[in-house]
């Protein structure tokens, strides 16, 4: 009888451990679907991002190449006379024009692909320049004034820095939208160390957030803008990249 105790528990053991097993699996399938999609929210909104400031994006680039092309035309003339001297100048400055161009076409392609998810030491000054350069056409859209305050040293987070940039981008891209008709336009990035953490505040001089919306802006695909014009997935996905670093994201006044 003990023989046969010993048999059932060791069958019943066997089970449970080959539950357990399965449990474990799907559990673990579950996190990676959810890590997928997570990531795939990420990148729409990153996309719908770029999308909004296409038509900027479509300036930036379309300038340069109508200059090329003035520079283009006198250097020819300059060589039908025989001017070296000014030919030279203007292929040079044709050159110019297409290391900034491929600064901007470079900057949009960092900003676009899918980050690795990996943390790297970053350098805040130098995330926030690269966002600055993403949105600056659409700063300029809104006619506002975009002012950044950093510590005198430089400040090192471990963050993706696509992704920081992402953070930077929308928010600071929301802050734009918010400001069109307003008599003071103007936003604020101020970075500072408190308590040993580094804290960034973007303000802008915009009408803020109404009350009944404070419990519903982080929500996947709300937005209060036209339906043409946003997304709903800019500051939820925000918050999903915050939370993934372990931070905080806070509403102010």
């Amino acid at each position: 009888a003990m023989q046969e105790a010993l048999v059932e528990l060791e069958r019943r053991v066997d089970q449970r451990t080959s539950d357990l097993t399965n449990a474990n699996r799907l559990l673990r399938q579950e996190v990676e679907e959810h890590e997928r999609t997570r990531d795939e929210l990420i990148q729409a909104a990153k996309l719908a991002a770029l999308g909004q400031m296409s038509a900027g994006i479509n300036h930036e680039l379309n300038q340069p190449l109508a200059a090329m092309r003035t520079y283009a035309d006198n250097a020819r003339t300059y060589l039908a006379r025989g001017n070296l001297d000014q030919v030279g100048w203007n292929l040079q400055q044709i050159r110019e024009l297409t290391d900034r161009m491929a600064q901007i076409s470079g900057q949009l392609k960092v900003f676009s692909r899918k980050s690795s998810g990996q943390r790297i030491r970053v350098s805040l000054k130098a995330c926030i320049e690269g966002a600055r350069r993403i949105v600056r056409t659409r700063v300029e859209q809104a006619d506002a004034e975009l002012l950044v305050d950093l510590p005198a040293d430089d400040l090192f987070v471990a963050a993706d820095m696509v992704q920081l940039e992402q953070v930077l981008v929308n928010l600071i891209g929301n802050a734009c939208d918010v400001l069109l008709g307003r008599p003071l336009r103007r936003v604020e990035v101020r970075v500072a160390v408190v308590d040993g953490e580094v804290r960034i505040a973007i303000q802008d001089t915009g009408p803020g957030i109404e009350a009944d919306h404070l419990s519903r802006v982080f929500d996947p695909f709300f937005t209060t803008k036209p339906q043409d014009h946003g997304t709903g997935l800019g500051l939820s996905t925000v918050l999903m990249v915050v939370e993934r670093h372990e931070g905080r994201l806070e509403l102010g006044a």
